[in-house]
């Protein structure tokens, strides 16, 4: 997905690839904390409104990529995800400020 723009994904609502190995991802559901399924549903929800993808979508890396840094600014994290525990570590928000500069050839935030 980040060298190869043509990498199709399918964009989903809940548990995805990224928490395959996560000891809170029990048969598909986040089980961390008791509202935790609600949140991620919620979060995910948020972003694909944004974004202007629907759930269940398959889309090409470089097409989301490119919603990405058109439709989502760092001020934009701030507001979806105040409540995450990993948005207080910034890496989200560096990467989506290097995609939006085209900081690097690579069309990922998490290089």
């Amino acid at each position: 997905m980040r060298s190869d723009s043509s990498f199709p994904i399918t964009l989903v609502v809940g548990c995805d690839a990224i928490c395959a190995s996560c000891p809170h991802n029990k048969e598909g559901r986040c089980l961390e904390g008791a509202n935790s399924e609600a949140e991620v549903t919620m979060l995910d929800s948020e972003f694909l409104d944004r974004l202007g993808f629907e759930a269940g979508t398959q889309v090409l890396a470089g097409e989301a990529w490119e919603r990405v840094k058109e439709r989502l600014a760092p001020g934009d994290l701030a507001q979806i995800c105040r409540d995450c525990e990993w948005f207080g570590l910034g890496y989200c928000a560096e990467g989506l400020e290097r995609l939006r500069q085209g900081a690097n050839a690579n069309p990922t935030p998490f290089n």
